[in-house]
């Protein structure tokens, strides 16, 4: 890339085997199989053995393989073969999700392409950024991605923004002039576009010199793998795991010394300490997590919403404050041109005509206000118009806030399409002499206005002295007033000499320092009518305890006549609803601290430029919200970036569609409510799972200390053990499919490891009381103290001791989730959905059916319970869900909240 910014532009093409045609199709085909494919990193879904033998590296998986080796190496064949049945049950479930989970979220993904267009063969055309090659010329224009390292061929008015790669607000002009090889740094370089950035105003072209891995975005990549920040929902998991797993360093080994005094078998103490560290840890976690957001995805994707970040999901769920734009989401984006003024508002042609030049000419993006003027003109009968030609243009940008095309006559019989006469037909007003240049310019009216200085009135030019432009201003404020969206025209007829200067020597165009001493002409008015369906979706929104803020480019007037349309001002007072808006002038004038201070309050933010809306969305983070961004445009860019949660649309700018976490396929505020209670939804059932293994793990670390230290023996042989945490993981993995209470729909909610720990320290014990129970259960009556009467050891009497915690512990930890999973009444107020009650049924049925089966009871060491255990088990698990239920009750009245 250094070489290719200091060569001129042609001596690149060609040394890249392109030209101005582009490459051809025996050349694209020689090129990819070179470089491969235009992409940093491979993202394919990995292959079902791959997701299998990933499956194997999971802990428990391990341990239980280490089990079963220690066992055929001791000759238990029939526990080696049934602790191999169970490594199969584990890999088979990891496995399943784990597919499932990578294969939806990969057809997702696919969903939403990036695109550019090339020039092959000398035909333009769409292709996927993954198909570009180096030697493709690319076009470029406002709103695209650059696809790869570009040497820049051609450029009109070309800026980008570099952001991604270097931080700096601040694009960086762009031209196709050989750098000077004094400037060592590249990112300086001004002919050079690199991938990733984006084009912010301008159009042009350029070459393709590296691709994927071999561009400075990969390099970054490769040198800063995948260091992305980590959401609250992220560190509060990681921290919650790691806790775990330093209880369990320090467990294992204390257990492991306390059984080796009181057995004196070192090896089955070793195991139990092992399989004790293997179960305090949360090995289902990852599992859940992907289930739940797989399954919103999937739920999400039903309803024409992708989510390209499945993480995005739980911060969607967090959401308490949305900023959005009007067009399209509270609006139709359905744009019709109402009406073309004069200054005075009175109906004048030539301002639909001036409208008309400036849109069909223009090269940048064309929005839907082009569209509608360029609609009316075409159903306006009786005007003619003579030939123009392009002869440049100033691009439309964020900080002028208009655009200009400069035109002349064709006078050429030959470059007329389709072939004419050259006629001196349309207004007089647009009369070009030989060598003349027409200034077109529409865009903002207060910074079109600024630009002019004299104005048309009835047909004749005068000064824009102050009483004609407070009558140009009133009109104006008029048509926004009524909810119609302004746009301003003028004009400026530039001298043939002047006009030639423009391309002589140095000069390479008009500039926006041209846009001067201009004739106002009048205004285009727009109505983009109110969407029906959006004043209740606000109301829904605002149910589920969401905070919608308007942040808009149009004027203050407009967003004001849309939020009353749609009753969104909800009690405030019409005298006091200035004090709800703001302007993007008014948000420049006070500091961050200031805006933070103020931004709660305000309602309506109007005339935004991108920084503007970034900085508003900061001020609402600074404040402690949750904050979403809902646009599709360049403008929007910056907030997407900024927010915690960026939503675009499918027909956005591909900047803004890369940008964005969430993609809508329809603009409707309605899905993006049901995006959000799936959130919620996604973020209760994984709380679930969480503050029930946090309090029973806790719970454990008590249990079995105190039976390390008073049971001569071990309390649970280690197969037992894995078999319990076996049976108990698999009737979690049903959990991403329960229902959730209405309060967690209700509300936002933060990860906070303060409200994890508080709910650990309060139930953990309550499963511990329940284990003493069962301890002194076995102990006093059933007398399975592990000796005879004599005093000798009784292999069966231990069996029997373990039998009955094994039942007792995992009857237990299976109801227990029920007790939790709700902050009703179970069963009775509120009951698991279907796949949760027939996991847990099963889980029990399996773990009473092992004991009494022959051949699992000898592989695992079971003893068949006497008859009169089971009332006791019963009265035991019931008497286990009393206590928790009121624990549970006396929870909510203290701190007002559940899960």
């Amino acid at each position: 890339m250094v070489q290719a910014s200091q060569h001129d532009a042609d001596t690149v093409v060609a040394g890249l085997n392109s030209g101005t045609d582009g490459l051809k199709d025996a050349q694209v085909n020689s090129a990819r199989e070179t470089y491969g494919l235009n992409v940093v990193s491979e993202s394919h879904a990995p292959s079902l053995p791959a997701t299998i033998l990933g499956s194997f590296r999971n802990p428990f998986v391990l341990l239980l393989i280490v089990l079963a080796a220690i066992m055929v190496a001791t000759n238990d064949h029939i526990g080696a073969s049934t602790i191999t049945v169970m490594v199969l049950i584990s890999v088979g479930l990891n496995t399943t999700q784990e597919y499932k989970a990578t294969r939806a979220a990969q057809a997702l993904r696919a969903m939403v392409v990036a695109t550019t267009t090339v020039i092959r063969q000398g035909k333009a055309s769409e292709i996927p950024v993954a198909q570009v090659v180096p030697g493709d010329i690319i076009e470029l224009k406002a709103g695209d991605l650059i696809p790869a390292d570009l040497r820049v061929v051609r450029a009109k008015d070309l800026t980008v923004s570099q952001s991604s790669l270097t931080g700096e607000s601040r694009p960086q002009d762009k031209t196709a002039e050989p750098q000077d090889s004094t400037d060592e740094n590249l990112l300086h370089a001004r002919n050079v576009c690199f991938m990733g950035t984006s084009v912010l105003s301008g159009s042009g072209l350029g070459v393709v010199v590296t691709t994927g891995r071999n561009t400075y975005f990969g390099a970054m990549a490769r040198a800063v793998a995948d260091v992305q920040p980590r959401s609250a929902y992220d560190l509060a998991i990681r921290r919650i795991t790691l806790l775990l797993i330093r209880i369990m360093l320090i467990m294992a080994p204390t257990v492991f010394l306390l059984n080796w005094w009181h057995t004196g078998d070192w090896l089955q103490a070793l195991l139990f300490a092992v399989a004790i560290g293997v179960g305090l840890t949360p090995s289902m976690l990852p599992t859940i997590i992907s289930a739940n957001l797989a399954r919103g995805t999937s739920f999400m994707a039903a309803r024409k919403v992708i989510v390209k970040v499945p993480d995005s999901i739980e911060n969607l769920g967090s959401m308490d404050v949305l900023c959005t734009d009007k067009t399209g989401t509270l609006t139709e984006d359905r744009i019709v041109l109402q009406r073309h003024l004069d200054i005075e508002g009175k109906p004048s042609q030539l301002v639909l005509i001036i409208g008309y030049l400036n849109s069909m000419h223009s090269t940048g993006v064309r929005n839907t206000m082009d569209d509608a003027v360029i609609g009316a003109m075409n159903k306006s009968t009786g005007t003619a118009l003579p030939a123009y030609r392009v002869v440049d243009e100033i691009p439309f940008d964020f900080e002028r806030r208009r655009l200009s095309v400069i035109l002349d006559r064709v006078t050429d019989l030959d470059q007329l399409t389709p072939p004419d006469e050259v006629k001196d037909v349309g207004p007089q007003e647009l009369h070009l002499a030989p060598g003349e240049d027409l200034l077109l310019t529409k865009g903002a009216v207060r910074e079109v206005m600024s630009v002019c200085s004299r104005v048309m009135h009835d047909g004749s030019i005068t000064a824009l002295d102050d009483a004609a432009r407070a009558t140009a201003v009133a009109t104006a404020e008029s048509l926004n007033s009524d909810g119609m969206r302004v746009l301003a025209v003028s004009t400026r007829i530039i001298g043939a000499d002047a006009a030639r200067a423009h391309f002589v020597h140095d000069n390479w165009g008009y500039t926006p320092a041209d846009e001067a001493d201009m004739v106002l002409i009048g205004f285009l008015a727009f109505l983009d009518p109110p969407k029906e369906s959006a004043s209740a979706a606000i109301q829904d929104l605002h149910r589920a305890a969401v905070d919608v803020k308007v942040v808009s480019g149009d004027s203050g007037l407009v967003c004001a006549h849309v939020v009353d349309a749609l009753n969104l001002w909800d009690d405030t007072p019409a005298d006091a609803r200035a004090q709800r808006s703001m302007t993007g002038a008014q948000v420049d004038q006070l500091d961050d601290e200031a805006l933070a201070q103020r931004v709660n309050d305000v309602l309506v933010f109007s005339e935004m430029s991108p920084l503007q809306k970034a900085r508003v969305v900061g001020a609402l983070q600074a404040r402690g919200h949750v904050v979403g961004h809902m646009g599709d445009g360049i403008n929007d860019t910056p907030a997407l970036r900024k927010a915690d949660v960026g939503i675009s649309v499918t027909d956005g700018v591909d900047i803004a569609k890369d940008t964005a976490d969430i993609i809508l396929l329809e603009q409707d505020l309605r899905v993006l409510r049901d995006g959000i209670l799936e959130g919620r939804r996604t973020f209760g059932n994984i709380q679930k799972y969480l503050k029930i293994t946090v309090a029973s793990n806790f719970g454990n670390v008590f249990s079995v200390l105190i039976a390390s230290v008073f049971i001569p023996f071990l309390p649970m042989l280690a197969v037992q053990l894995l078999v319990q945490n076996m049976l108990y993981d698999i009737s979690q993995t049903s959990l991403p499919w329960d229902r959730v209470d209405g309060s967690v729909l209700a509300r936002p909610r933060r990860w906070t490891d303060g409200h994890i720990t508080r709910f650990m320290v309060i139930l953990g014990p309550v499963s511990t009381i329940f284990d003493v129970v069962a301890f002194l259960l076995m102990w006093f009556v059933f007398h399975a103290t592990g000796t005879t009467a004599s005093g000798a050891v009784d292999p069966t009497s231990q069996h029997l001791f373990q039998t009955g915690w094994f039942l007792v512990g995992i009857c237990t930890q299976v109801m227990v989730v029920h007790m939790i999973r709700t902050e009703k009444i179970p069963f009775i107020q509120s009951t698991a959905a279907r796949p949760v009650l027939w996991a847990s049924a099963a889980a029990i049925a399996v773990a009473l059916v092992l004991p009494v089966v022959p051949f699992t009871a000898a592989a695992f060491s079971f003893v068949a319970p006497p008859a009169t255990f089971y009332p006791w088990l019963l009265a035991t698990v019931l008497a286990y869900c009393l206590l928790t239920q009121w624990v549970k009750t006396r929870y909510i009245r203290r701190w007002h909240e559940w899960l």
